[in-house]
Order: structure tokens, then sequence, then C-alpha cells
């Protein structure tokens, strides 16, 4: 064992001193008895030459037993340095703790490696780094704040955080305390599980009524402590609280994203600014996640606000951008690009944000996308100029919707969309109003056989009788109702509808149990989690066999849903419902996914029908279609019969079944029952 560092500076002291001591006297009392008992010069010169050697001999003994002495202490000092610093590895490594030295500028001086550096590689990489290159810069002047909070008081701080490490949302709970006068350690914990527990316990509806009075009297007491912090505050923490009470106001408190609060704060800033330079060059830009209802819906909230976070921060990234990404509704994130005066510097922009949302997001194990809807408003709009922050922000909503509603990439804001939003706000009032006062009506139109000319089923499609405007065709209201949420609800009332319908028919003993009846199903509906469950309370209502309801999907919603909609119809295949693709050949089918789909039958769009008989490559595609469902065992359905020749063209391919006015037309209920006893005008002998 090792002396004491201060034992051993007093040993070496004593021996030293010693070795003095008796050298001195040893020199003194042999040169004494040398001068008194010997005459001869020749013995005196001889015993000098040995008292020199003499001394040399014990002064090598006693250096040499001082160096091994001090090399042993040494060995020993390093062996048990390098057992102390294992030990101390190992301590550090079995921790689930990420450890950090930071200085006041946010350097990373050191990186302590423990089992969550080890876990996430980007954050081992991190040394020599400031947070400003690995954070966000919505996170960037918060945690400033804190370390320069906890440097200035010496105390200690708590704070959360996500980042977005290989494309999953991580969450971390760090606890700042001050290292030296110039540093701090931070020691961040994955809370990521807790997060995820939290969410599923704010989602069981056992204990909503309960977390609702939880967060009603946490909502309280945290405006109480604000009421108090702001009218009487702590002189010397005055900065530092404004910094946390302003924290929570602009930003959402699920997602940690400046919030709509924020935005227009930071527009009414530019603006500003622009006035009193005379130029007006930003844009903003909206982003509607166009799969967040879908995620929210199957999968669960926590994985939606998952999707946001991680979609905001690849384009924080990857865009450079100089202003944070806001988050302004449950599923729009804004931009502000500073410096951008027309709209073709815009298509570099919408082209590189394209580019990164086509990009798959690893979260939670599953593989999700996350396309978006783009708004555009440039402050150098022709025939406007933007005056207010609000007005910004609606202009750039405007032009979203215009995005959603004709299917384009992106929409740049234009001052004519203002009376087209104006008036279809009118028509959306109106819808809503049709809906409640039963104006909606169902027709039917037959499926004929084109083989025998016998009427099979009917397709209910449902129309709009307006006070003043008479019969609204579906293309004029349907887009409208998806855009607003309103399909949903329409599409479970046709759907009841067409079932009571289906019934009086087989009671009335005008149809054999073999009629059918086809409803469209809207991709909002096949979000929705309690299809199944819904299906079968209309079944059991109507008293209808399930094998007489025939469920049509549209061949873009069916391939843009992901494998949790996918298996929904697996289930309604296995309730005994037929599936049908509706419009095939106008979307982007994959013949690999198609043949893994529960489907029944394809209907082939009536563009393709309508040019057969006049263009020779149309007709081909036709063949082409329905030789591919006859492969994969589905029967064929062509839509918009007009004349004749078309339908000697799908007799010949074959096709089992036809629709259009060649029949009928979509008639009322009382109408189209008159087609079942009077079967023989679907004859047509050609």
């Amino acid at each position: 064992m090792l002396l004491p560092v201060r034992n051993n500076k007093l040993v070496t002291r004593r021996l030293v001193a010693i070795y003095i001591f008796f050298g001195s006297v040893g020199f003194v009392f042999s040169d004494f008895l040398l001068e008194n008992f010997l005459d001869n010069s020749f013995l005196l010169s001889r015993w000098a030459t040995g008292r020199g050697l003499l001394f040399v001999l014990i002064t090598s003994a006693f250096f040499y037993v001082q160096l091994r002495q001090g090399w042993r202490q040494a060995e020993l000092i390093k062996r048990e340095k390098q057992a102390y610093e294992a030990e101390t590895e190992a301590l550090f490594a079995a921790l689930s703790e990420a450890l950090f030295i930071l200085d006041r500028q946010g350097r990373d001086c050191q990186i302590i490696p423990t089992q969550t550096t080890a876990t996430y590689q980007p954050i081992a990489e991190a040394t020599g780094k400031t947070i400003d290159e690995v954070l966000l810069p919505v996170q960037t002047d918060h945690f400033y704040q804190l370390i320069e909070r906890v440097i200035d008081t010496q105390q200690t701080l708590q704070t959360e955080y996500s980042l977005l490490i290989n494309d999953r949302l991580v969450w971390f709970s760090a606890s700042i305390s001050p290292f030296s006068k110039q540093s701090v350690i931070w020691v961040a914990h994955d809370i990521t599980e807790q997060k995820q527990a939290h969410h599923a316990l704010q989602n069981s509806p056992k204990r909503s009524r309960l977390l609702k009075e939880i967060s009603r009297r946490e909502h309280a007491e945290a405006e109480l402590r604000k009421h108090f912090a702001l009218n009487f505050p702590h002189q010397g923490d005055r900065k530092g609280d404004e910094a946390q009470l302003s924290h929570p106001a602009f930003h959402d408190p699920l997602t940690a994203l400046p919030n709509k609060t924020w935005l227009l704060k930071r527009l009414r800033e530019l603006i500003s600014l622009a006035k009193d330079k005379h130029t007006s060059t930003f844009a903003i830009f909206l982003l509607e996640l166009e799969r967040f209802e879908v995620v929210n819906s199957s999968l669960g909230d926590q994985i939606a606000e998952q999707l946001l976070i991680a979609t905001a921060q690849r384009l924080q990234k990857y865009l450079c951008l100089s202003e944070p990404v806001a988050q302004v509704g449950d599923k729009t994130l804004a931009i502000i690009f500073k410096d951008l005066g027309a709209t073709d510097d815009a298509l570099p922009l919408v082209n590189t944000i394209h580019q990164q949302l086509s990009l798959p997001f690893q979260l939670e194990g599953r593989e999700l996308f996350s396309p978006a809807s783009m708004g555009i408003a440039l402050t150098t709009a022709p025939e406007w100029e933007c005056q207010k922050p609000e007005e910004l922000l609606r202009a750039a909503e405007m032009a979203m919707h215009n995005t959603k509603r004709e299917e384009w990439s992106y929409t740049v804001f234009h001052p004519d969309m203002h009376n087209g939003a104006i008036a279809r706000l009118q028509l959306e009032t109106e819808l809503r109003q049709a809906i409640k006062r039963q104006q909606l009506k169902v027709f039917y139109q037959p499926t004929v056989a084109l083989d025998s000319g016998k009427v099979t089923g009917f397709e209910a499609l449902v129309r709009w009788q307006h006070p003043q405007q008479g019969i609204v065709l579906p293309d004029q209201f349907i887009p409208l109702a998806e855009e607003t949420g309103l399909m949903a609800l329409i599409d479970w009332w046709v759907l009841s509808e067409a079932c009571r319908q289906l019934k009086i028919w087989q009671q009335s003993g005008k149809s054999s149990e073999a009629l059918t009846m086809s409803v469209n199903l809207s991709g909002q509906l096949l979000s929705e989690q309690r299809v199944i469950e819904r299906l079968g309370e209309v079944l059991s209502s109507t008293s209808i066999t399930p094998g007489s309801l025939r469920l049509e999907v549209t061949e873009r919603a069916i391939m843009e849903h992901d494998a949790t909609e996918i298996g929904m119809l697996n289930q309604l295949k296995g309730m005994g419902v037929e599936l049908l693709i509706d419009d095939f050949g106008t979307g982007y089918s994959s013949l690999e996914r198609l043949h893994q789909l529960p489907i029944d039958k394809l209907k082939v769009d009536r563009s393709f029908v309508n040019r057969m008989a006049e263009e020779k490559g149309t007709h081909e595609i036709v063949r082409s279609i329905v030789a591919l469902a006859h492969r994969l065992n589905m029967d064929v359905i062509a839509e918009g019969l007009e004349t004749p020749e078309q339908l000697l063209k799908l007799r010949s391919l074959p096709c089992e079944y036809g629709q259009g006015y060649l029949f009928s037309k979509p008639l009322a209920g009382e109408s189209a029952a008159a087609l079942l006893t009077s079967p023989e005008m679907m004859n047509y002998e050609l």
C-alpha cells in the first residue's frame, strides 16, 4: 500500500537530513583520524581514495534504493489509476444517461461515454460542436438561456426536449448542473417509453375524464403562477422567468414547435421591417400533412405527433432555414422564407420539400410517409398588398386549399382566390344545411349483365336537391365535402338509405335475393376506426345479407392507404360483402399490390369506355384491363356505356357487366323499381 503524499514527503526530508548529518560527521571524523594516526603520505592518499570510493558506493546504494522505491510507487499509482479508470468507464457505460460538459457558448467540451451515447451514434459524434450545429433553432435559444442561468445562478435546472435521431423521434429529460464557473454538465435521460406510456394513459377511455380534470387544474395553477410571476417578479430572476413563461405561450404544448401565436408575431415583425425598408420580399409556405388523420386514427395521436415533429425537423435541417418551422394547426406546418420575391424563386424550394417528404420516416418500428398539400403566399403578389399577418396567413391557407381541391403539388396565392373562397364558404354552409334538412337524395343506376341484358344490381349515387338551383351533381359538392370532412357523414347516410331501399325491393318481390347494391366508400370513411362495427350495425338494422352489398373504393384511395387500411379491407371481405375498385385505370396501381388486395371486381373508368370505339389504342387498354382482371379471378364492370358500338366491343372482350346511359340514367327509387319489372328494356340484340 502506498503512503499518503504528505507522509512520503516527510519521510524523504528525514532521510535526506539523516544522510547529510552522518555524511558530514563521517567526513569530519575521518579527516581527524587520518591526520592524527597516519604520517605516511602514501597511506594517507590511499585512505582518501578509498574513502571517496566508499562514499560513491554508499551514495549509489542510497539513490538506487530511493529510485527503486519511486519506480515501485509510480507503477502502483499507474495500476491503481488504470483500475480506477476502468471501474469508472464501466460505471458510466452502464448508465442510461447521456453526459455532456458544455461551456457558456454551448460547445461540447467533453462527452462522457455511456450506454446512451453508444446507442445513439449522432450524440457520440457531437464533441466540439455547438448546440447550434446539433439542435434546431427553436430549441437552441431556450437551451442557451438554460445554460446561462445555470452558470450565473450555480443552480440545477430541468428540461425536456426531443431529437430526430436516425429518423426516429427520441424524447429526453435533462438535468443541467454547474460544473465550473464557465461550464455545465448536461445529463440527459431517454424518456421516450415514458412519453409513450403517458400518451397511452391519456387515450384510455377510463381515465379520460380524470385526465381532463387534472389538466384543467394544472392549467388553472399555471395561470395563477403566471399571474404572480408577472405582477410580483423577483428582480434577480425576472429575465429568466419571462423567458420560461414566454416559451409555453409561443410553443405547442405537445410538439414544442412554435405555434400560431409565434408565427403571427414573427410575421408582424417582418411586415413592419419591410415597410421601414420600403421592400417586401418574403413568403410563407403552409404544408398540410395529407396522411396525418389516417395515422392518427389508425396508429394513435402519439405516432401522429411524432410524424409532425419529424417532418418539421427534417425540413428545418435540409432547407437550412433561418426561421424555425411553426405548427399552426393539428396537421399544418408553416415556413417563413425571407428574400423570396417571385414565384419562380419558390419552385426550387417546392421541389426540395416534396423530395424530402417523399422519403419514409421510421417511427416506432413503422415506415411512414408524410406527403403534404402546399400553399404559398408572397408579399409581392400582384394587385395585392399584405398589411396584416392574419391576411398573409389566410392567403396561404386559401392557396393550400386550392392545392388540395385541384390535386396539384402547390399553389401560389392570387387575389382572385379570395372571391372563390367566399363562394366555397357559402356552398359549404348550404351543404351543411342540406344534410340537416335532408335535401340530399339517393338515385340508383342499374348494373346490367352484358350477355343477358338483365339488371343484376344498382349503384347508389347521391344528389343534392338544392331549393334554388335544383339538382346539384356530385362533382360540384363532393370535393367540398371531402375538404371539409363531411364526406364520411354523407357516406354513412347513403349506405343506410341504399341498404334500406334494397331491403324494400327484396321484400316487395320485385327482385330476387341475388340483386346487389353498390355504395361508394370514400377514403375518409375507410380511415375510421369503427368502420367494421358501424357497417355491422347497418346490415343488422336493414336485415340485408352481406353478400348483396358491394362497397366501391377508388383506385387512388385504396393505393394511398397503408397496411392498416388494407387489413380493414380484409375484415370487410371477411364480413361477406363484395369489394370493387372504382375508376380503374386512372390511378397508379401496382399490379403486385393489386394481386394482394381482397377485390372481387374492377370497374373500368368511363374515360376509357367513351373512347374505345374511336381509338384503337384505348380499345387495347380496355382489353388489357379485362384480361388482367380475369387472370386475378375478378369480373369487370364497364362504366359510362352510351352507344351500341361500345356495348358490342365490350361483349367481345368479354366484359361481364356494364353501366351507363345506354341502359338508364340514375333514377329515384320508385322509377328504378320499374326496371326490375321490365327487364326487356335492357336487352340489346346487335
